[in-house]
Order: structure tokens, then sequence, then C-alpha cells
């Protein structure tokens, strides 16, 4: 059980790799949606600047949707 346990502590170089992978995605997900946002916004269309950016934001950063269990 200790094995386990350590193992599952631990982090590979894979696994680090892939939060500074999501941390990129995620700072070019809030971009984008910012230069959606900000152009529909000033084109006049209100109601789909809110549409569009929640759709690129969604389309952008899908990892945001998931749930991540909490184990304890």
């Amino acid at each position: 059980m200790r094995l386990v346990a350590t193992a599952q502590a631990s982090s590979s170089r894979t696994q680090a790799l892939a939060d500074r992978a999501a941390a990129i995605l995620f700072y070019v997900a809030v971009v984008s949606g910012a230069i959606t946002f900000t152009y529909w916004w000033l084109s006049g269309d209100r109601e789909h600047a809110l549409i569009r950016t929640a759709t690129v934001l969604i389309i952008a950063c899908p990892h945001a949707l998931v749930v991540e269990p909490t184990t304890k």
C-alpha cells in the first residue's frame, strides 16, 4: 500500500509537461475569449458577444469543463 501511495503522490515528467501545456492553453483560451468579446461588443452585437465568447471558451479550453473527482 505504501508503494501505491508513493506512486500516486509523485508526478512524472510527462505529468509536469501536461500541466504546463494546460496552463498555456488556459491563457490562450482566456485571451481568445477576451478578443472575441471585445470585437463583438464593440460591433454593437451585445447578446452575440456573450454567446460567442462562451463558445470560444468552451471550444478552446474543453478541459475546464471536466470536474476532477476528489480523492481522499
